[in-house]
């Protein structure tokens, strides 16, 4: 197994390990790791997977994980409807003229919810309108069955025939 993790040191649980040995653990004494996706349980397969590699190749630096860093999960919505000729021509204008075929555009809703697990401390996302939870899972489920699943029996309607779907 440690021939494994040396192989693919470079991926990104790896270098979150070196980064953790080599910088965090002398310039940071606590650090989260949040990220946004949407992902269920957004926390709790990359800290598995960072505390297994640590206890694979040091005890103590796993214990100082345990004990110094978190993960809280987090949950994000953010309507991004399909691009078309209109969205490109007003991303173009907004950047000065420069064409971006990859540019997107997103409707004004959007919901950050983040799991309220710290280890010392964290910025005050609420004050941007992230939503600060002890749970996250109420959330995800919120919005997998009202919102996804109002999608899904859209779309599946206007696939059978019964409703145009767009």
């Amino acid at each position: 197994m440690i021939l494994l993790i040396r192989r693919r040191r470079n991926q990104r649980p790896g270098l979150l390990l070196r980064h953790f040995v080599y910088d965090v653990s002398v310039s940071y004494p606590h650090l989260a790791l949040c990220h946004a996706t949407i992902c269920r349980k957004t926390a709790t397969l990359p800290a598995n997977v960072i505390l297994g590699l640590a206890k694979l190749q040091d005890a103590d630096l796993a214990k100082w994980i345990e004990d110094h860093v978190s993960f809280p999960s987090t949950m994000v919505d953010r309507i991004v409807p399909a691009v078309t000729a209109e969205t490109l021509a007003k991303v173009t204008q907004q950047l000065g003229g420069i064409e971006d075929p990859a540019g997107v555009a997103c409707e004004p809703f959007r919901q950050w919810v983040i799991e309220d697990n710290f280890v010392n401390g964290r910025p005050e996302w609420e004050k941007v309108g992230a939503e600060l939870v002890q749970d996250v899972l109420p959330f995800e489920e919120m919005k997998l069955r009202m919102l996804n699943g109002s999608h899904s029996f859209l779309a599946l309607s206007g696939l059978s025939g019964r409703l145009p779907a767009y």
